[in-house]
């Protein structure tokens, strides 16, 4: 075994697909949660992340709000109004708190809010895992 993933590791390790704008704070993300196994997509914009759920098989998403172009509300509302993608695990990890913001992507259904300045990374990482 040369410690690659074969074929069937691959299918069976859960993808999580990160979108996130600030790419130092992404690519720790990515670190850590490949650290525990998982297989990470990161994207810097929404637009993206759209394309991506519509060829990848993803299991949850971990989605910032505040987003250069699209924002993570706008890329909820389209994710909730497609067949396919509607499904979706969503953890949004956000820099506010706001309780607008925070009722507004609840009544687009998501699994979980994280304030981003209230935890650890390594706490939110916790967090959003056990919604994969």
């Amino acid at each position: 075994h040369s410690g690659a993933l074969d074929e069937k590791e691959r299918e069976m390790q859960k993808t999580i697909l990160v979108i996130e704008d600030e790419i130092p704070l992404g690519e720790a993300i990515k670190l850590k949660l490949e650290g525990r196994g998982y297989r990470v997509i990161h994207t810097t914009q929404a637009e993206e992340g759209i394309r991506i759920l519509q060829s990848e098989n993803v299991d949850c998403i971990w989605l910032d709000i505040r987003l250069p172009g699209m924002d993570g509300i706008q890329f909820l509302e389209l994710l909730r109004k497609d067949e396919v993608l509607k499904t979706k695990r969503v953890v949004v990890v956000s820099v506010s708190g706001t309780f607008d913001t925070r009722e507004e992507v609840e009544k687009l259904g998501i699994d979980d809010y994280i304030v981003k300045s209230e935890h650890t990374l390594d706490a939110i990482v916790t967090r959003v895992t056990e919604h994969v």
